[in-house]
C-alpha cells in the first residue's frame, strides 16, 4: 500500500527526496534548542533509571506467572526501546537540530520501530485494561481469555502487529524546527506533498474511543471493587486499577494530542507537549510502580539485604478469590 517503508527502505532503495531541501534548511541553527533537548534527555533518562528495576522484578517468578505482569513485562520491554527514541534520541536531535537528510539512514530505522512500538503499546495497553476489568467482573471468563499460556497467544499476536507496522508501514520523521516526529518529512518545507499514515489514524481514533471507554468502566469497577474480596486483597485490587488507570489516561491523552498534530496546523509547542506525553506513555509506569506496587518494591528491596519468606495475599489475575503466594522479602 505504502512505498516509504522499512521493507522498500532497505529491498528497493527508497529514500526521501532531500534535494528539495536547502542547505539552510538541513542545516539550521535556528532549530537548535539546548533547553529542550536537555529536558527530554534528563526525563527520559530518570524514566528508565526508575522503571528498569521494575521490569526486572516483573521476571520473578511469582509475578511473570501471572496474566497481568506478563503483560506488564511485555510492555515494560517495548516501552524501554521507545523511551530511547523519543527520549534519548529525540533530546540529542533537539540539542544539534538535526534533520532526516543529516542521518536518513537511522532517523528512517528509528521512526519505523517508533511506529511499531506505539501501535503495539496501545494494543497492550487497551488488552491489560480488558483483562483487569474482565476479572473484576467476569472471572470466569477472563480465565478462559486469559489463564496460562492464552495470555501469551495474545502477546504474541501483537508482536506480529509489532513486526508488520514497522516493515510495512510509513515510519515518523524528526522535524527539527517541530521539535518532534511526524509522518511527512516535508512539513517544514515549501514542497507541497500528502504523507500520511492510515494504520496510525486508524490505531489511534480505535485507541482514542475504546480506551476512552474502558476508562470509564476502570472508574467504575475502582468504585465497585473488592465487594467478595478479603481486605488485603481489595487494597491490592484498588492498587492494580489505579496503575491500570494511569497508563490509560496516558495512551489516550497522547493519542487525542497525535490526532490534533496529524490534521491540524499547529504550533510547536503542541507537538513539544505531545513528545512529552510520548515519552511519559512509555516512562511514568515506573512511577506509578514506585509509587503504588508494593510487591515488585519488595522484590526489588530483596536484592539488597536479608530475604525471608513471606505469606503475602495476592490477587490472581484470572481468580476473583484472594490467594496466599510465597514470596521473597526483606526483613
Amino acid at each position: 500500500m505504502y512505498n516509504n517503508t522499512l521493507w522498500n527502505f532497505i529491498f528497493n532503495d527508497f529514500r526521501y527526496n532531500c534535494s528539495v531541501f536547502s542547505q539552510s534548511e538541513i542545516y539550521n541553527e535556528s532549530a537548535k534548542s539546548f533547553y529542550l533537548g536537555f529536558f527530554e534527555l534528563v526525563l527520559s533518562t530518570t524514566y528508565i533509571i526508575i522503571y528498569l528495576p521494575f521490569i526486572i522484578a516483573m521476571a520473578h517468578p511469582n509475578h511473570i506467572k501471572l496474566p497481568v505482569y506478563k503483560l506488564l513485562f511485555f510492555l515494560g520491554i517495548i516501552d524501554m526501546v521507545n523511551l530511547l527514541i523519543s527520549g534519548t534520541v529525540t533530546g540529542i536531535y533537539t540539542l544539534n537540530g538535526t534533520h532526516y537528510c543529516q542521518f536518513p539512514t537511522i532517523t528512517f530505522v528509528l521512526g519505523c520501530i517508533a511506529l511499531g512500538i506505539w501501535i503495539a503499546t496501545d494494543l497492550a495497553v487497551t488488552l491489560l485494561l480488558i483483562s483487569r476489568i474482565m476479572d473484576a467482573l467476569y472471572p470466569d471468563v477472563a480465565e478462559i481469555f486469559f489463564k496460562g499460556y492464552r495470555t501469551l497467544l495474545w502477546i504474541f499476536s501483537i508482536f506480529v502487529v509489532l513486526i508488520y507496522t514497522t516493515f510495512f508501514s510509513p515510519p515518523v520523521i524528526f522535524i527539527p524546527t517541530y521539535y518532534s516526529w511526524f509522518f511527512n518529512p516535508y512539513i517544514s518545507s515549501k514542497y507541497v506533498t500528502d504523507i500520511g499514515n492510515i494504520y496510525h489514524t486508524i490505531n489511534n481514533f480505535f485507541i482514542f474511543g475504546s480506551q476512552f471507554t474502558l476508562y470509564i468502566m476502570i472508574v467504575f469497577v475502582f468504585f465497585s471493587s473488592g465487594s467478595g474480596h478479603s481486605s488485603s486483597a481489595k487494597k491490592l485490587a484498588i492498587r492494580l486499577f489505579i496503575q491500570c488507570a494511569f497508563i490509560c489516561f496516558l495512551t489516550l491523552t497522547t493519542s487525542g494530542l497525535y490526532l490534533c498534530m496529524m490534521f491540524l496546523d499547529i504550533q510547536p509547542w503542541v507537538s513539544m507537549l505531545g513528545n512529552t506525553f510520548w515519552m511519559s506513555v512509555h516512562g511514568f509506569s515506573g512511577i506509578i510502580f514506585l509509587a503504588l506496587n508494593n510487591s515488585l518494591k519488595n522484590t526489588i528491596k530483596s536484592w539488597f539485604g536479608k530475604k525471608k519468606v513471606n505469606q503475602i495475599t495476592n490477587l490472581n489475575s484470572t481468580n476473583s478469590k484472594a490467594k496466599p503466594i510465597t514470596t521473597v522479602q526483606p526483613k
